[in-house]
């Protein structure tokens, strides 16, 4: 009995320090100007290929929440709250369920905004593990998610090394200038978008 007490004080445990640092990287989106709050009032979309993201759109949740300011506000906070509350009850999968829709949504309403698809998915793969009820088919998850990211990066990264970018001073420059475009065009002038500026101008 104090075994299973232990091990799963530890799971917790590392439950909490994992929804903490998504928690962070969200606080720093929002100090930065990219949050629902700083999205209100812009409901043009870049609908893409994919047609799951026309449903999306075309059902007009999105377009919904950025035209009203008290529900931008609302859709931030509760992130926020729910994230708390889940840190503090990581085994409650009501707060697991609500966190996962609240940051799959702003993860749709940010992409289509910026017409950058897979920006910060890393927000939704985090969280399907915590969307399984039982101890086993989270930990299963969270394999599965922890395999499919080394190979994802590891992938990434061996393309890269083949095609030479790793020796290319530019290369991260110029990725930069694309990926963030759609900030620069917007006039954002959050923290995020002042160290890319920097990052863009300073190759080296």
């Amino acid at each position: 009995m104090t075994t299973d007490w232990r091990t799963e004080y530890h799971i917790h445990k590392s439950y909490r320090v994992l929804l903490s640092i998504m928690l962070v990287e969200f606080l720093m989106f929002v100090i930065s100007g990219v949050s629902f709050t700083s999205l209100h009032g812009d409901t043009f979309f870049n609908f893409g290929v994919d047609p799951l993201y026309w449903f999306f759109y075309l059902s007009g949740l999105p377009q919904f929440i950025l035209r009203h300011q008290w529900l931008c506000i609302l859709a931030d906070v509760a992130i926020i709250f729910s994230a708390v509350m889940l840190m503090m009850r990581p085994g409650k999968q009501k707060w697991a369920l609500l966190l996962f829709f609240l940051l799959f949504i702003f993860y749709l309403t940010l992409t289509g905004y910026l017409g950058h698809r897979n920006y910060q998915s890393g927000f939704i793969w985090v969280m399907i593990p915590f969307l399984f009820r039982q101890p086993v088919q989270r930990a299963f998850a969270f394999s599965f998610i922890r395999y499919f990211l080394l190979f994802f990066y590891f992938s990434a990264g061996l393309i890269k090394i083949l095609n030479g970018a790793f020796i290319s001073t530019a290369h991260f420059s110029s990725h930069l200038t694309q990926q963030f475009t759609p900030y620069f065009l917007e006039g954002n002038i959050g923290f995020r978008t002042s160290l890319n500026v920097y990052l863009i101008h300073h190759p080296l």
